[in-house]
């Protein structure tokens, strides 16, 4: 039996979707008994019913809860029986559209209940203990309480002797344990509480007076399996150096300063855990060799400040061959934005392609080094693009793709800076290429304009599932109280879409257009570019 780790698992967010097909998104669960008590007035005659999303398979689903009214109060029963069809088809939908965890660690969100809890049990787990059992508390009633237990060893199935003639054939083992069927919940008076699900009951029992559901795992496949690799965030967490990092005594602020000069050893606050899960995240291991995208249709974005700065957080906390490679159809102004050694002749990807075929000698890889440029401090290579107009030769995706294939034989991870037109051959390739994506955008009407562009064009061309992982950034190009849309509707605008939305702030020094100084940024810049470089490590294996 694994160790027992109590984690905090909240939903951050909700999808309420009402029998006339408003949909309605809040964040907590006194907004979702708020939104119910006016429905429920402005509906007096009838039963209401709430179901929790049919499509979510998730251990603590409610199959339903009836909506009461008593004294203005909201209460929810749980529903024992199977609802009517017509019940269903007037029933308020409620799906949880975020998840957040946190223990001793700190806290992150995710967009599924299964990654929560994946990356719960990772960062939770000691080196001894890699898959702890996981007691979950929660501020969601229907989530208090819960005990998912770890993964069972994956069974292999015993050697068959040889087989005689005479002998009957062997009886096939049973693989697996049946479920007992549910005990009957108690019901809800006030909040609700977890009750059986019509889809894979799970087992309740009852546990120190709360609700214990134990769910069904799926045995994790073999190590390096091809159909499920090994989780690199698991190999990451349970190595013993990064638990000591994770658990070090206080450094910054107030906190680290009594450290410093008093020589204690106080715990960290919540705001340098989060920085550190963040850093943890950027550092995780990777399987493979990946490659990140970002882009927009729209000039003026970002798009080129963002590419390089996520460079620089994946060199400075990372670490590895990092490449940001300036893949302009035209001319790209990376090179405006980097280091640039004073005496150099600066090649581009221009000459780079000219030259690509002698580095399928791995020997030569050396180089390299004449066509790239080291960033310094940032600790990654950039790639210029060719500083020649659209009248001359340029990147074209056969172009791309054959310098890709041999570029990320050298690189970790490569961040590919796009151009401008979704119609262009390199802008295809390097999007098709990409194990993930990022949309980079600002908070300006003509900005958010492209970035729904730039979805409707990865929509078209099949990207459905890449832009569904993707992280958009919004960089805050003006002021909040001067800029043409507010964060705040840019976010909403958004988030239907993508995975994840970062904000990067208001920063002086990035308006110059010039070098990007990275140390001259202000703390809160370089803070909200490494949760977005964590944002997007989250959605690479």
């Amino acid at each position: 039996m694994s160790a027992l780790h109590t984690i905090t698992l909240n939903a951050a967010k909700y999808e309420l979707e009402s029998r006339d097909g408003t949909t309605i998104h809040v964040e907590s669960f006194n907004d979702v008994l708020r939104v119910l008590r006016t429905h429920k007035r402005n509906n007096q005659n009838g039963t209401m019913h709430l179901l929790m999303d049919r499509n979510a398979d998730v251990p603590w689903t409610v199959s339903a809860w009836t909506i009461g009214l008593d004294n203005d109060v909201v209460k929810l029963h749980p529903v024992e029986t199977k609802i009517t069809p017509t019940q269903r088809r007037q029933a308020i939908t409620l799906r949880v559209t975020m998840f957040s965890f946190g223990n001793e660690l700190g806290g992150y969100k995710f967009d599924t209940f299964e990654s929560a809890i994946t990356a719960s049990r990772d960062i939770s787990a000691d080196p001894g203990h890699p898959l702890p059992d996981l007691l979950i508390i929660s501020d969601f009633e229907a989530l208090d309480g819960i005990q998912v237990p770890a993964p069972a060893p994956e069974k292999t199935a015993p050697a068959q002797p040889a087989a005689k003639d005479d002998a009957s054939p062997a009886q096939e083992q049973d693989p697996g344990e049946s479920i007992p069927a549910p005990a009957t919940s108690e019901e809800m008076t006030e909040e609700p509480q977890a009750t059986e699900a019509q889809d894979n009951p799970p087992v309740i029992a009852e546990n120190n007076s709360a609700s214990t559901v134990v769910a069904e795992s799926d045995a994790p496949a073999a190590q390096g399996s091809p159909d499920r690799p090994e989780s690199a965030a698991r190999a990451f967490a349970t190595r013993a150096e990064t638990k000591s990092q994770m658990v070090a005594p206080a450094l910054d602020g107030f906190l680290g300063a009594l450290n410093r000069f008093l020589h204690l050893r106080l715990a960290p606050g919540k705001h340098e855990k989060l920085l550190r899960l963040a850093r943890a995240v950027v550092q995780k291991s990777l399987s493979e060799h990946r490659c990140i995208a970002v882009v927009d249709v729209k000039g003026g974005v970002s798009k080129t400040t963002l590419s390089y700065i996520l460079g620089a957080i994946f060199g400075r906390v990372r670490g590895g061959n990092i490449l940001a490679w300036d893949n302009n159809e035209n001319a790209g102004n990376m090179l405006s934005r980097g280091i640039v050694p004073s005496g150099i002749t600066v090649k581009t990807a221009i000459e780079l392609f000219h030259d690509i075929d002698q580095f399928q000698n791995a020997e030569l890889s050396h180089k390299l080094k004449q066509y790239v440029l080291s960033q310094g401090d940032n600790r990654f290579y950039m790639l210029p693009s060719q500083d020649q107009g659209s009248d001359k030769q340029v990147i074209d995706a056969q172009a791309f793709d054959r310098m890709y294939e041999i570029l990320h034989r050298f690189y970790d991870l490569i961040v590919v800076d796009t151009g401008n037109a979704s119609n262009a051959g390199t802008w295809k390739a390097s999007v098709q290429t990409a194990d993930t994506l990022v949309i980079a955008t600002a908070n300006k009407s003509d900005a958010m304009a492209g970035a729904m562009t730039t979805i409707d064009a990865l929509r078209a061309q099949g990207h459905g599932d890449k832009l569904a992982n993707s992280v958009a950034v919004i960089t805050e190009l003006l002021p909040r109280s001067e800029a043409t849309r507010s964060t705040a509707e840019c976010i909403a605008d958004l988030e239907p879409w993508v995975r994840e939305v970062k904000v990067i702030p208001y920063d002086k020094q990035l308006t110059s257009g010039g070098m990007i100084n990275f140390d001259a940024l202000s703390t809160a810049t370089q803070e909200a570019y490494l949760h977005a470089g964590a944002a997007v490590m989250n959605g690479l294996s």
